[in-house]
């Protein structure tokens, strides 16, 4: 399971995945014996925190500046990303977070839900990701009791969210709720957090989507492409859009690479990075998509164009209608507006130089996310809605 971790500054994130750490035994040794050398050269008392923090000028600065992954164990093995909780990285939490299954939202519970905890609520939400955990930390600061726990629930940023579907009152520092049901809050009848995760994990469902290969690259009569781990046979006929090619394959390596037939029997046309391909059918190229995304820097406007990329592929288009831009922090919707830093919005893209095959994210999240690039910068990222 792929779990995102996210939150307002200083609410315990870091000190929630050291903690998982810990207890699961995925810290070597060495790298506990590191921390705590440098917690003791730097005059700071020892936090489960500092395991997340990549390099010590971030111990000393008391905050997490890098996007990390890391790996622990319940009954299954999960991926953890950690990402910076502060405002002026809350594009590398982007970046963290767009391969993610589920979120965990991390509040204090001794102080509630701050700007910061709305903002990547709603950002979590843009990504695609209908499943999130809020979990009120610091119950060790409340004494366990459940009054300001409860509060969070009441917000009116969390009340009413359908992609909220778990609450689990914890403390990271000292465990509580975490691996196993505190004995301190009784008041609690729900998992505590590995088991729920390991819970989520078992309801899974298979993808009922087609397989789709995204072309990485090829050089002589050898393609590499994503997924690594696909199920293609020898025998199979590949059908590549948009060129419309089909191609028999006539070995698979252990890598996943691919070798096909010769291509001087086709013209000398071999497949582009970029190119998708289905099995046995041609997938669906799109000229027009409707998305929605986060704006970067500066303006976005009806009638811009950027180059837009989705999986490997790269097209030029424009911003032809702005349906309605949403304040990332408070929710606010208006309509037939530009959209300024920081901004959510709802588009439409076209007149697109080439056809591009995209799928919506809740089909195919590794086709249904796309960035905007202007001046070879990246002016947005979104996921797509749906696309003709």
């Amino acid at each position: 399971m792929n779990v995102v971790i996210a939150g307002h500054i200083d609410h315990g994130k870091s000190t929630l995945i050291g903690r998982l750490l810990y207890d699961s035994g995925a810290l070597p040794e060495s790298r506990l014996s590191e921390m705590q050398v440098m917690a003791e050269e730097y005059k700071k008392k020892f936090e489960f925190a500092s395991f997340m923090d990549a390099f010590a000028d971030e111990v000393r600065e008391e905050r997490t500046i890098d996007t990390t992954e890391v790996f622990f164990k319940g009954r299954h093995l999960h991926t953890l990303i950690d990402v910076p909780g502060h405002l002026e990285f809350i594009e590398a939490m982007l970046t963290g977070a767009s391969h993610a299954e589920v979120a965990i939202l991390v509040i204090d519970a001794s102080i509630g839900v701050e700007e910061q905890t709305r903002r990547h609520l709603n950002l979590l939400k843009l990504l695609g990701i209908n499943n999130i955990i809020v979990v009120g930390n610091k119950m060790d600061l409340e004494n366990y009791k459940p009054l300001n726990f409860m509060k969070i629930g009441q917000d009116s940023s969390i009340v009413d969210e359908s992609a909220i579907k778990h609450f689990i009152p914890i403390s990271g520092s000292e465990g509580e709720n975490v691996y196993t049901k505190s004995a301190h809050m009784g008041w609690y009848t729900g998992p505590p957090l590995v088991e729920l995760l390991d819970k989520l994990e078992d309801q899974k469902k298979e993808k009922t989507e087609p397989l789709r290969l995204m072309v990485q690259g090829y050089y002589k009569e050898w393609m590499l492409v994503s997924p690594a781990n696909h199920n293609v046979k020898v025998g199979d006929t590949l059908c590549f859009c948009p060129s419309n090619i089909e191609i028999t394959v006539k070995e698979i390596d252990e890598g996943g690479a691919l070798r096909i037939l010769q291509t001087s029997l086709l013209g000398g046309w071999s497949p582009l990075r970029g190119e998708v391909a289905g099995v046995g059918k041609f997938p669906f190229a799109s000229y027009k998509i409707w998305g929605k995304i986060f704006v970067r820097g500066g303006k976005i406007k009806e009638g811009d164009q950027f180059e837009l990329r989705c999986g490997t592929a790269r097209t030029n288009g424009t911003v032809t209608f702005i349906v309605k831009r949403i304040d990332s922090e408070t929710g606010k919707e208006e309509y037939n507006k530009p959209l300024r830093k920081h901004d959510l919005g709802k588009i439409e893209f076209k007149k697109l130089d080439s056809k591009i095959v995209v799928k919506r994210f809740e089909d195919a999240p590794e086709l249904g996310r796309f960035t905007l690039i202007k001046n070879n910068k990246i002016a947005a990222v979104g996921v797509i809605l749906d696309h003709e």
